[in-house]
């Protein structure tokens, strides 16, 4: 019932502050949490964790920026460099938990799972779940870095669209140094909000530094935000690069201007119509 009174409370401050955009982003966030919760099904039903994890993050990348900001170059550019960079990141965190055996449950899930008479048998390969999970875990840090950067230098060029190319890339760039820090900071205060209890345990248990920074349970509660921070990061760059590139493509232009034409033609048509 607490659930549901925060969930029509979150409704009516996201229709409230966001007006029409803001209501259609509260029903997108419902169906990520529908996506998210089929995809756990389909795993306990024994479909690939690849595919499931392939598919999953197309859907949400797809659901979560042009459907929100609609299909323009802006979009576009956050969708690629967010395709682009999950590749290598996916490569950096399955390397890092292979190399370290971090798979399965944690010692905390694995006591709890036992004393509350839980089968931990699960028949799916773990790794890739954990993979799974802290790339589902970056997705939303690198999309809304992505996208605040591409919309502040969308701005700058529309307003000033002599600019050149290399003042756009530095301007780009100071865009990202300037968000960067609270960015940054906001995923190390949700780590450290989610971890306090963790690290009085480690605390009141006498843990060692060693076994603290070796254990699954720290990993899995720092090192993903440690990885969303670089992938953070990482988009910035990448953004202003693949934004730049479609100014610099002729063919690029040239379909966007075509977009733009149909929709404004489309308007006028609807306003012709309704007069």
């Amino acid at each position: 019932m607490t659930l549901l009174i925060l969930g029509l409370l979150l409704l009516a401050l996201m229709a409230l502050i966001g007006g029409e955009r803001g209501a259609l982003s509260f029903l997108l966030l419902l169906g990520d949490a529908f996506l998210c919760f089929l995809g756990t099904l389909l795993l306990s039903y024994g479909v690939s964790p690849a595919g499931v994890l392939s598919v999953g993050c197309l859907l949400l990348l797809v659901l979560t920026v042009p459907a929100q900001n609609g299909f323009n170059r802006k979009t576009l550019t956050v969708l690629l460099a967010s395709a682009i960079l999950l590749i290598p990141t996916a490569a950096v965190i399955g390397a890092v938990c292979s190399g370290a055996h971090l798979v399965g449950l944690d010692e905390f899930q694995a006591v709890q799972t036992e004393n509350s008479y839980l089968s931990s048998g699960v028949q799916v390969n773990l790794q890739l779940i954990m993979l799974g999970s802290l790339l589902l875990g970056q997705l939303g840090g690198i999309t809304d870095t992505g996208m605040t950067v591409v919309s502040a230098l969308h701005e700058v060029r529309e307003n000033q669209p002599d600019l050149p190319r290399r003042e756009l890339f530095r301007a780009g760039m100071q865009l990202g140094r300037d968000i960067i820090g609270t960015t940054i900071s906001t995923l190390a205060f949700i780590a450290f909000g989610e971890g306090v209890l963790l690290c009085l345990l480690y605390t009141a248990d006498g843990y060692s530094l060693t076994v603290v920074l070796n254990s699954k349970s720290f990993f899995q509660q720092f090192g993903g935000i440690l990885l969303s921070c670089e992938s953070c990061l990482l988009v910035i760059p990448l953004s202003v690069w693949i934004y730049l590139a479609q100014l610099r493509s002729p063919r690029m232009n040239a379909f966007w201007a075509r977009t733009e034409q149909r929709r404004s033609g489309g308007k006028s048509d609807g306003a012709e119509r309704g007069s």
